[in-house]
């Protein structure tokens, strides 16, 4: 992302790597949505424990903030919102807020940075 805002500048490398990104998180989503065909997860959705069957995976909210995690945030979102069927617009707005902001940190701190020199 950087590299990119330094060619192209940062608005285009903002929507170039979140856009990347949301293409990425779709494909985790549907990998998730295969597995809960597979697993049967509706059935075992309510035996598992601390509560994890009732996370609020449907909530923007949780949609947006825990993606925002470092590490696996986002591909642990991305997976169990397939798992737990998320709604596909939900999923994708919501993907859409939080890689918009994380790809125009990137891309505008870098830019910031490197014309700083």
């Amino acid at each position: 992302t950087v590299f990119i805002s330094t060619i192209f500048g940062p608005f285009t490398a903002t929507l170039i790597a979140g856009f990347g990104n949301l293409l990425a998180a779709l494909v985790e989503f549907f990998i998730g949505g295969r597995i809960s065909d597979v697993t049967s997860f509706d059935k075992y959705r309510q035996k598992l424990p601390l509560g994890l069957g009732k996370l609020p995976v449907d909530s923007p909210i949780f949609l947006i903030v825990a993606r925002m995690l470092p590490g696996y945030g986002p591909k642990f979102v991305s997976v169990v919102s397939g798992i737990y069927r998320v709604p596909m617009w939900r999923y994708i707005w919501t993907t859409l807020i939080s890689t918009l902001l994380g790809a125009a940190l990137f891309a505008y701190g870098g830019f910031g940075l490197i014309h700083m020199w």
